[in-house]
């Protein structure tokens, strides 16, 4: 498929995605790639080989990520990579890190974030936006959290073959103290949180929401033996 055709497919559904308003701003949307080019996907992800542990990059810290590996496809990193896999993901990341995908993204979220930004003047926020291949391994979680304070967006691309992996979805999640908020930073005990649904692990689906002080989620403990839990993760920051 040509990449103005995949593009074009991804601001489409992205645009007219539901977005859920309880208990933050997030939504889940299937066939969120064309079928041809969502196969190409899993034929083009790399081996393990290639990844690196999230913790020995640098950008978290703790043993509880000793189980999630990352390729950054917005740096340099992609040269480790053959010639073909390198085209493909780099061809991956121009359309979604360009502006016309990210401007479909921001309008269909446009009021909460008018609402986190009602005390700023359009030109004093810029944003960056950032692209991780993931792959998590058996014994990964990540207890609730709302995300660093500097989190604006999250997209989770889901990338299993089948749909055998339904069950390791992100959940989310509500405090057992309705007054409680987070700034962002920790992780908290699952046994103080109520789960209000998980977004199933299906292939060709994606999970997105909006950061802010309610928006807890997170991922209990895979159990399954030698997974591969694949995905790509599109993030928004604020500068």
């Amino acid at each position: 498929m040509l990449i103005e055709d995949i593009e074009q497919a991804l601001i489409y559904r992205v645009t007219n995605a539901t977005v859920y308003d309880y208990p933050y701003p997030h939504v889940y949307i299937q066939d969120i790639f064309p079928a041809d080019y969502y196969q190409e996907i899993l034929d083009h992800l790399p081996a393990d080989e290639h990844y690196v542990c999230i913790s020995d990059t640098g950008r978290v810290k703790g043993e509880r990520y000793a189980a999630r590996f990352v390729i950054d496809l917005s740096t340099s990193t992609l040269e480790q990579l053959s010639p073909a896999l390198r085209e493909f993901w780099q061809t991956c990341a121009r359309y979604l890190l360009g502006g016309p995908f990210l401007g479909g993204l921001m309008t269909r979220f446009k009021h909460p974030i008018e609402e986190r930004f009602r005390q700023h003047t359009a030109g004093r926020v810029s944003l960056e936006s950032q692209l991780l291949l993931t792959r998590d391994k058996t014994g990964y979680d990540i207890g609730p959290h709302t995300d660093a304070p500097s989190k604006l967006l999250t997209l989770l691309f889901y990338l299993p073959k089948d749909h055998g992996q339904t069950h390791l979805g992100t959940s989310i999640y509500v405090p057992k103290d309705p007054a409680f908020r987070c700034p962002g930073g920790p992780h908290h005990p699952f046994e103080k949180f109520k789960k209000v649904t998980t977004a199933r692990f299906a292939p060709n689906t994606v999970f997105g929401f909006l950061r802010n002080d309610q928006s807890f989620h997170g991922v209990e403990t895979i159990q399954d033996a030698e997974i591969s839990r694949n995905l790509l993760i599109f993030n928004v920051k604020v500068k």
